[in-house]
C-alpha cells in the first residue's frame, strides 16, 4: 500500500516518493532542480530582452548603452518595473497551467509516464511556451514604444522614462534638450545653444547629441554645467554644429 507522501506525489503527476525536498540519493529533488533551472533561464531571457530595449533606443544615436555608463546592474535596477511585471505575469500563467493540467488529464483519460525524464514532461514544455510568449509580447510592445521615443529624441524632443500606470519603471530612457551650457571658470561663461540633446553621463563627461548633424560630443562635467528643458519645445534655429561654438567648447576644455 503506498504511503500518503507517495500517493500525493503520484496525484501531482511527478512520480517521486520524496516530495519534501530531497531525492533518495541525497541530491535536490527533481522538482526543485527543474524550477531552479526554469528561474535561471527566465532571468537570462528577461535580461536579454531588457538589454535589447536600451540598445534599440541608443542605437539611433550611434551609441551603445555602455557608452552612457549603463552596466549590467544598471540595466536591471533601471528596469525594476519590467522585472516585477514579467515575474507576476509568468507566475500567474504557470499557476494556471499547473492547476488545469490535472483536470485535462483526468477528462481525457491520459496517464502520466513516470518513467519519462522529468524535463521531458509535456507540462514543462507548456511552461517554456508561456515564458517565450510572455517575453515576446512584452518585447514587441515595449520595443515599438521605445523605438518611437528614440525617433522623438533624435528630432530634439524631450523623452521621459517608459512607465506603466505612472508607477512601474519599465525602461529608464531619457533625453533632454539643452538650452544653455555654462563654462565653469572664475567667471562663469554662459553659452546659449540649440539643437543639443543630453543623453547621459559617461567617464565624468556629459554625452550630447547634435540633432543638426548627428554628431555625438562629450564635454567635461568638471568644466561645464548644463541647463536642460524638460518640455523640449524650443522652436528657434539650431546652432549645435556651429564651428565657433565647437571651438568655444574646446577652448574651455571640451572635446
Amino acid at each position: 500500500m503506498p504511503s500518503l507522501a507517495e500517493g500525493r506525489s503520484r496525484r501531482l503527476g511527478y512520480g517521486y516518493d520524496m516530495p519534501e525536498g530531497k531525492h533518495r540519493n541525497g541530491d535536490a529533488h527533481p522538482v526543485v532542480k527543474y524550477f531552479a533551472a526554469f528561474l535561471a533561464f527566465s532571468g537570462l531571457l528577461c535580461f536579454a530582452v531588457l538589454a535589447a530595449m536600451y540598445d534599440i533606443f541608443y542605437r539611433q544615436f550611434g551609441l551603445a548603452a555602455t557608452d552612457i555608463g549603463m552596466s549590467y546592474t544598471d540595466t536591471l535596477l533601471h528596469s525594476w518595473g519590467s522585472i516585477l511585471l514579467l515575474a507576476a505575469t509568468l507566475s500567474a500563467a504557470v499557476w494556471v497551467a499547473n492547476t488545469t493540467a490535472p483536470c485535462i488529464r483526468k477528462r481525457k483519460g491520459w496517464e502520466v509516464d513516470r518513467e519519462q525524464p522529468f524535463y521531458k514532461r509535456p507540462l514543462h514544455w507548456v511552461h517554456a511556451a508561456l515564458l517565450l510568449l510572455t517575453l515576446s509580447i512584452f518585447g514587441i510592445c515595449c520595443g515599438l514604444k521605445v523605438y518611437d521615443k528614440s525617433i522623438d529624441a533624435k528630432a530634439g524632443e524631450a523623452v521621459r522614462p517608459l512607465r506603466l500606470w505612472h508607477v512601474l519603471l519599465l525602461v529608464d530612457i531619457r533625453a533632454q534638450p539643452v538650452t544653455e551650457i555654462v563654462a565653469v571658470t572664475e567667471e562663469d561663461t554662459t553659452i546659449p545653444v540649440a539643437g543639443f540633446t543630453y543623453l547621459g553621463n559617461y567617464d565624468r563627461s556629459f554625452v550630447l547629441y547634435c540633432t543638426d548633424d548627428g554628431e555625438v560630443l562629450k564635454i567635461s562635467m568638471e568644466r561645464f554645467a548644463l541647463r536642460t528643458s524638460p518640455k523640449g519645445d524650443f522652436k528657434g534655429s539650431k546652432n549645435c554644429k556651429n564651428p565657433a561654438l565647437r571651438s568655444a567648447f574646446k577652448a574651455h576644455g571640451g572635446n
